[in-house]
């Protein structure tokens, strides 16, 4: 008889589980996201895409524009990217986006910049690209190289992956190398047969053989000397058994400064960084940052404890390199030195590389879009209050909507209860703007604070004697600095976001340019700095997190059904890491609400 009993109750517990999960599959979750970014907007179409046309209601909070850190600025009534500006041609999210909405890109302008220590200009760029090499050859070595059997040891972990072979053709010389002469000069130049080469160069002009010429000269006597052991020349060995050209495209080969300084060091690490992309595909989630990171490198994890400056010194790399070159891509990417921690020094100095693009009419476009493909309901609302239903572990958010009525801005509270809260904003002290969490049995810490960058848009002329030029053609369409404490971090000539070399305009004998300084700009500097101005503008940004090398634990998760997606700008801010967050943040909705197990571990580890 009890037997018949027992029985008889694992079959309602059973039933009653069955139908619990059934209703849970069938109902269709109401969403609540806070923030309007990339990372918001990302997440709202990630979770129409996951959980189908019908199978999710999305609200989305936005007390400010569509596109948050994404903005454009009009100046002589044009406009220009005024925050996040340059995309990497392996941001894979952001390259779908552009070609499933039917954007254009903008290629990066190939623009000439120089490094400056604040007294003068320790490496500027030549017109001419062999020049280049010969330069930074002159100043740097062959030092960088002695990373190679690093990088190698992690692209031959991807080449099991199979991501070698898309993605490693970019150590292999390219056939418009040797069509244009460059190739097999390099290759040369260290085996004295200059004259060779000289009397069977394709290239007619004479000031091409005399550069040739000159890169043997300074390289045999100037850096083979240096691994002399007496006997024979042990670089030259390895020049004879790859080629010059070879070990110097590796590092080198792309035409721009801005591209050299992505060959110093972490262009192996950016490339695990893409493994993210098989996980989520896969439907891999993570509730931690740290978890995430790990899962494509355990040594990302420790690289988040170490600093920029030491990490790099462990691996080889001279104080001049970690001074000058990686220091430049800090200061004007994150406003910060090498005091940060080394993995999102590696995003910096990777993020710098060649065939940089932005979005045709302003990358704000994108969040616009995923905004109407996810078609959430957005609230043009601040969102003062998130409390915790203890009842039924739903939420209620409280806001205050704007609406504009007969050109006046009105005001009304608002509540609404939701199955599901994403933030996709920071929530530090100095960011969260009065976000409340109430009724939630734990208390939320957000330790850390945002780094403020001021964004100054000038229309006018650059005065070229400020730095030191005495010819207005000589002076640079970019200036990086090497250190910080200097009254600027960065300084570029700018195109509108609608520029095409059809659409031109020669006329215009005043530029715009971006300057980014960690304060506002005073009057007077600006007056020194250009010698005449039309316009001045500036954007007060807190722009991405102030960088230290301490553990953090960051989660995704914050409380079940409580996600935010912003945790991951402390492994590194970039529009590509707020999207992979917002993909990750999706997937941990759509796999807990449909009760999915994924083992990320054995994906995670073994395949590395």
């Amino acid at each position: 008889m009890a037997q018949h009993y027992l029985k008889l109750l694992f079959f309602y517990s059973s039933f009653f589980h069955l139908f619990n999960k059934i209703s849970c599959v069938t109902k269709v979750p109401k969403i609540a996201i806070i923030g309007g970014g990339i990372g918001g907007t990302s997440a709202a179409f990630f979770i129409h895409d996951l959980f189908g046309s019908n199978g999710a209601q999305i609200d989305l909070y936005e007390s400010n524009r569509i596109g948050g850190r994404l903005a454009t600025i009009e100046v002589n009534n044009q406009k220009y990217e005024a925050g996040g500006s340059i995309l990497h041609p392996r941001n894979k999210y952001m390259e779908d986006f552009v070609k499933l909405f039917g954007l254009k890109k903008r290629i990066n302008d190939n623009f000439r910049y120089g490094m400056y220590d604040g007294e003068e200009f320790v490496f500027t760029e030549s017109q001419w690209e062999i020049m280049n090499y010969i330069k930074l050859v002159w100043r740097y070595g062959l030092g960088p190289l002695k990373l190679q059997n690093y990088i190698d040891d992690i692209l031959t972990r991807f080449e099991r992956n199979g991501w070698i072979r898309q993605y490693g053709t970019m150590l292999r010389p390219r056939g418009s190398l040797k069509k244009r002469g460059l190739f097999p000069a390099l290759c040369l130049v260290l085996s004295e047969h200059v004259q060779w080469y000289e009397d069977h160069l394709k290239s007619k002009r004479d000031e091409r053989k005399r550069i040739v010429k000159a890169v043997a000269i300074i390289i045999r006597e100037n850096i083979c000397s240096h691994w002399y052991d007496g006997d024979t020349y042990p670089i030259t060995e390895v020049m004879a058994e790859v080629g010059i050209g070879v070990l110097l495209h590796r590092k080198f080969g792309s035409r721009t400064l801005i591209d050299i300084l992505a060959s110093f060091g972490m262009s192996a690490g950016y490339i695990e960084i893409i493994k993210i992309y098989k996980l989520q595909k896969e439907g891999v989630a993570y509730n931690t940052v740290q978890e995430l990171i790990g899962a494509l490198s355990p040594q990302f994890v420790e690289e988040m404890k170490t600093t920029t400056l030491l990490g790099l010194k462990e691996k080889g790399f001279s104080d001049r390199i970690v001074d000058e070159l990686v220091t430049t891509t800090l200061t004007a990417n994150y406003g910060q030195n090498a005091s940060i921690h080394e993995f999102v020094g590696s995003v910096s100095v990777a993020g710098a590389g060649g065939g940089l693009w932005a979005v045709h009419g302003g990358n704000r476009l994108v969040p616009e879009r995923l905004l109407e493909s996810s078609k959430a309901t957005l609230y043009k609302a601040r969102v003062a209050r998130v409390q915790l239903l203890n009842d039924t572990g739903g939420f209620v958010i409280e806001s205050t909507l704007y609406r504009e009525v007969n050109n006046n801005i009105e005001t009304e509270n608002n509540t609404s209860d939701y199955d599901i809260v994403i933030v996709a904003a920071p929530l530090t002290e100095d960011t969260r703007r009065g976000i409340e969490f109430s009724d939630f049995p734990v208390d939320f810490s957000f330790p850390g604070e945002y780094h403020r960058t001021v964004c100054t848009m000038v229309h006018g002329k650059i005065n070229h004697t400020w730095f030191g030029f005495k010819d207005e053609s000589d002076m640079l369409d970019g200036v990086l600095t090497t250190k910080l404490g200097l009254q600027f971090n960065s300084l570029g000539k700018q195109n509108p976001v609608d520029y095409s070399s059809k659409t031109n305009n020669k006329a215009n004998k005043l530029d715009v340019w971006k300057i980014f300084a960690q304060t506002q700009l005073q009057p007077q500097f600006l007056s020194e700095l250009f010698s005449e101005i039309k316009e001045v503008t500036f954007i007060n940004w807190l722009a991405y997190p102030h960088y230290e090398a301490n553990p953090r634990l960051d989660q995704f998760v914050l409380f079940e059904n409580l996600y935010h997606i912003n945790a991951i700008e402390w492994a590194a801010s970039a529009m590509e890491m707020s999207i992979i967050g917002a993909k990750n943040v999706a997937l941990l909705v759509y796999n807990k609400w449909y009760d999915l197990k994924v083992d990320d571990s054995k994906k995670s580890h073994e395949e590395l």
